[in-house]
């Protein structure tokens, strides 16, 4: 086998299209060394090794027995795998999905505190209701008790000047000691 950098020049699509990667069969999980990853680190993990070993091995690999190239492999492939499963920066996926959760997260915040916000707004609303029809209401029952006393004001006033009539009449009566004052104006 040789590894002539000519031959490397190996088309992805051929590999991808054979039944077996890794001497298992495609889409099995042990390939990847771990039954842990999910399926999207899991598929990513397939597409940079198949990709690496393309890139290694070239067109030797359709002339290669099986496992034959595992020993020289096998690191390369443990340290992608590593890469994978413990660098939180691999996944992308997972890292768009937590930044989507935190989105999400915060639109339901935001979400609450508006409908908090109407909810203070209707009850402002109400408030104001009813403070105009108290307003109105208290305006009614001002009239009334304005007209009340302002007659209340006037029957005094009444009642004080016929007090004062009958006050000055009994005096000049007094005085005059007549009570029809027949003795006043002679």
């Amino acid at each position: 086998m040789t590894s002539d950098p000519a031959h490397k020049s190996t088309d992805l699509n051929e590999i991808e299209a054979s039944p077996q990667i890794c001497g298992q069969p495609r889409g099995d999980s042990t390939c990847s060394g771990t039954t842990e990853l999910s399926l999207d680190v899991d598929l990513m993990c397939h597409d940079v090794f198949i990709r690496q070993f393309v890139k290694t091995y070239g067109r030797s690999i359709h002339s290669a027995a099986a496992y034959a190239m595992n020993d020289e492999f096998s690191r390369i492939l443990s340290k992608q795998m590593d890469h994978y499963s413990n660098d939180p920066n691999a996944d992308r996926l997972n890292r768009l999905k937590g930044e989507m959760s935190h989105v999400r997260s915060v639109m339901i915040d935001n979400i609450e505190k508006i409908v908090e916000r109407g909810d203070r707004l209707n009850l402002l609303v109400d408030k104001t209701a009813t403070l105009h029809r108290n307003t109105i209401r208290f305006k009614r029952q001002a009239r009334k008790y304005k007209s009340s006393v302002c007659w209340g004001n006037c029957k005094l006033a009444s009642g004080l000047v016929c007090v004062i009539l009958i006050i000055i009449y009994v005096t000049l009566a007094f005085y005059c000691r007549d009570p029809l004052w027949r003795y006043c104006f002679e």
